[in-house]
């Protein structure tokens, strides 16, 4: 499906719980309602649509002098060729399962807003409706569940989720006390959520629960552990595997000590530990639940440890392969994953690389474990002022 342009390099884990081969089955022929990804016999023009192809969003932020020029360009997930573009400048995005509306958070360059989340018919490029102020949250990923039928938003200044109808962009209701929420399939109905502890920062809470969107209630708890079997301290990011079972968590003790865990909600117990350099990074999870992509950025400063990237095979719980992504993917940036709908390719976006110079988007063949296909994006380099960046990434069917 994807033309070879070269191999990635590559190094084994540093420190792991259980290796396994790199043995991996093919999601080849299977259907889009398996994938949780299921398109409507007509769609909402009344027409028959094509056989289901699809776009990779991504929105790039760049500055001429003092003025910023933004795009958010669409690209043919076939054959990796920008086939559409608008001037959007998201910081978040999210696609609906049937690939007609496109959902954008834009916001300044401080890191928790006041941002706005709009609604955009990807055919017709007009804005359904927009909400302003919108908080965000720490995912640069638009979480949408329940079908596509409802989004999710996090009012920081109350330390509330917000449930948001993706019809008309009004707020169903809050659940109050849950600031920090994770990712989920838009199939499912719960997202994974850390649990605010007494007196703690931004990511001094350890205990990672579900809510569920259309009910508000609670329910699960697990607790990360290190290969060593202590607990987390701390945890960054959590994202729910299809199964509505198991969370996987990023974490660690103290500041010098990070890690990766799979955990069942309804025991406590740890499934999988994996060691990492930091746990500030993404967590993304095939549409059939058998892999995990976890993007590492590394220390910050210490160039003697790089950013990486670690895949997990989900059903034999253990770790398939590190990514040294070195000076080429992910330097200087926490790395955006997406999986495509084949369930064995994903999609990498970095921020800018540094002076001069825009990192690509990368796609790796988590099968063959290679690096696939580069793609540049359109970009200029001012003689002043900040250096383009992507600031946002998303996969969905085509319109």
């Amino acid at each position: 499906m994807y033309r070879k342009a070269r191999e990635g390099r590559s190094q084994g884990g540093h420190v792991m719980n259980r290796t396994c081969r790199i043995v991996l089955r093919t999601v080849a022929g299977t259907s889009l309602v398996a994938l949780g990804l299921a398109v409507a016999c007509t769609s909402r023009r009344g027409v028959e649509p094509e056989p289901a192809g699809y776009n990779i969003y991504v929105g790039l932020r760049q500055w001429e002098g003092e003025e910023e020029i933004n795009r958010l360009y669409a690209i043919d997930a076939d054959s990796l060729t920008i086939v559409d573009s608008m001037p959007l400048s998201p910081t978040a995005l999210g696609v609906s399962p049937d690939g007609e509306w496109l959902y954008v958070e834009e916001g300044p360059d401080e890191a928790y807003g006041p941002f706005s989340l709009s609604k955009v018919d990807l055919r017709s490029k007009e804005v359904v409706w927009a909400i302003l102020p919108w908080f965000a949250r720490v995912s640069q990923n638009v979480a949408i569940l329940n079908g596509g039928s409802v989004l999710l938003g996090t009012v920081y200044d109350l330390c509330a989720l917000a449930v948001i109808s993706a019809a008309d962009g009004a707020e169903v209701f809050r659940i109050d006390g849950l600031c920090r929420f994770g990712d989920a399939l838009i199939s499912s109905t719960k997202i994974p959520y850390i649990v605010k502890g007494e007196g703690a920062g931004l990511v001094g809470d350890s205990i990672v629960r579900a809510v569920d969107v259309v009910t508000g209630q609670a329910s699960g708890k697990y607790v990360g552990e290190l290969p060593d079997g202590r607990a987390f301290e701390w945890t960054y990011n959590a994202s729910l595997h299809p199964d509505g079972h198991k969370v996987l968590v990023l974490g660690g003790a103290g500041v010098s000590e990070s890690g990766f865990a799979v955990g069942d909600l309804e025991t406590g117990e740890t499934l999988l530990s994996h060691s990492l350099y930091t746990a500030y990074g993404e967590i993304a999870i095939s549409a059939d639940g058998t892999l995990a992509v976890v993007s590492d950025p590394g220390p910050p400063g210490m160039w003697n440890t790089p950013p990486t990237l670690d895949v997990f095979d989900l059903a034999g719980m253990c770790h398939l392969k590190r990514f040294d992504t070195g000076s080429g993917i992910f330097r200087f940036s926490f790395g955006q994953i997406r999986f495509l709908p084949d369930d064995r390719t994903v999609v990498i976006a970095p921020a800018s690389a540094g002076r001069g110079e825009v990192g690509p988007l990368h796609i790796i063949d988590l099968q063959a474990m290679i690096v696939t296909d580069t793609i540049v994006l359109p970009h200029s380099y001012p003689e002043t002022g900040d250096w383009p960046l992507i600031g946002a990434l998303g996969v969905g069917p085509r319109p």
